[in-house]
């Protein structure tokens, strides 16, 4: 499998550094970005491949390219070229916190989200947790200080929920969990309906005559994302009278949020999967439960020999919205269009009217891609 090369196009992991880079603060607003020369160079690719890298930023709303001078970091917490926070006004700023973001998921939902506020008279400021809980701390921290009205978030999960949320939502503060929410507090949410989405995928693997599927993911910590869809995995198999082997299922990868995962802690998680799948050679399918485990047991089958889709399907939450070529990977889309678009909707109706709590679910799309195939 070359996974890297042809999931991920040579134009896609230069967006991805970048997009990084400029959530990260490596890139300031105002900031040059290295050119289509310089990037070239530096990756060595042609300068049209570093030019559409470029191109998808401008069209994410990350830089603005201007004639003769070069690329710059947009300010993406007023819209306008000024970076001071003061010169936005602070009755207009909503804070915006992410596990982090990429193109299978994550990188719409902000467009969105922030398209939708500006529409609505407000700016950004995003911060990123990692999934970190003391990440996460600071990053609210940092919003409050710089005077923010709401805040949209991504909860990090744990055994215990963070003191300051707990304490936002007692003292009625605007926020709106987007994707994840903390079952059992009064917050407004919306996200995906990840039980049914989940079911509908493990339903069309035993369309597909799949009886022997094995369901993976990173590490639960009470995620309700990935509760949700085993949730849902678990259901579909109640439905249709199959049991479920426990054997055949790893929900504790040691995934995290982090673009250096597949350089240097990727490779227990492969090896654990290569295992599973070696050991139990009646496993016809598997579930991934987000993309990035997709690519892990597309690597863990392929050291193996196994082949995707002939001796092993897989069916994966989420894919690289802009990825060209043929879909790899049948895969549950997310409408992360309205998920943002709602989310921005929510905050501000919190704001502007201590609107009641909302909790919403949103559909999904089953997309076919070269993942899966029937058996006999």
């Amino acid at each position: 499998m070359q996974a890297d090369n042809t999931v991920w196009p040579l134009y896609q992991k230069i967006y991805n550094q970048l997009s990084s880079d400029i959530a990260s603060g490596v890139y300031l607003p105002g900031s040059r970005v290295p050119s289509e020369k310089e990037l070239s160079t530096q990756y060595g690719v042609s300068r049209i491949t570093s030019k559409r890298a470029l191109e998808k930023l401008v069209e994410e709303g990350l830089i603005e390219r201007v004639p003769g001078k070069g690329s710059f970091v947009r300010d993406a917490t007023s819209g306008e070229k000024s970076s001071s926070v003061s010169s936005l006004g602070k009755d207009s700023l909503i804070g915006v916190i992410l596990a982090d973001f990429a193109d299978s998921f994550g990188t719409r939902l902000l467009y969105w989200i922030e398209s939708r506020c500006r529409e609505l008279g407000y700016s950004i400021i995003l911060r990123r947790s990692q999934d970190d809980n003391a990440l996460e701390e600071q990053s609210i921290q940092e919003l409050l200080r710089l005077g923010v009205k709401g805040i949209i978030i991504m909860p990090v999960h744990g055994e215990f929920y963070s003191e300051t949320i707990l304490r936002l939502v007692l003292d009625k503060f605007p926020l709106v969990f987007v994707d994840r929410q903390l079952e059992g507090l009064e917050a407004s949410f919306v996200g995906t309906d990840c039980v049914a989405a989940a079911q509908r995928g493990v339903d069309y693997l035993f369309e597909l005559g799949h009886r022997s599927i094995s369901f993976i993911s990173p590490k639960s910590a009470h995620t309700s994302t990935i509760e949700a869809r085993l949730d849902g995995f678990v259901r579909g198999h109640a439905e249709h009278g199959i049991a479920i082997d426990r054997d055949i299922l790893i929900t504790d990868l040691e995934m995290i949020v982090s673009l250096d995962y597949f350089k240097t802690k990727h490779e227990k998680d492969i090896l654990r999967v290569q295992e599973l799948l070696s050991s139990h050679g009646e496993i016809s399918a598997v579930f991934a439960e987000e993309f990035n485990v997709a690519l892990v047991v597309h690597e863990a089958a392929r050291r193996i020999g196994l082949q995707v889709p002939q001796d092993l399907s897989i069916l994966c939450v989420d894919y690289p919205y802009f990825a060209l070529g043929p879909i790899l990977y049948t895969h549950i889309r997310q409408y992360e269009d309205r998920m943002g678009s709602i989310a921005a909707e929510m905050i501000v109706k919190k704001i502007n009217e201590n609107g009641p709590v909302e909790k919403v679910l949103l559909p999904f799309e089953l997309i076919y891609g070269l993942s899966t195939v029937k058996i006999s």
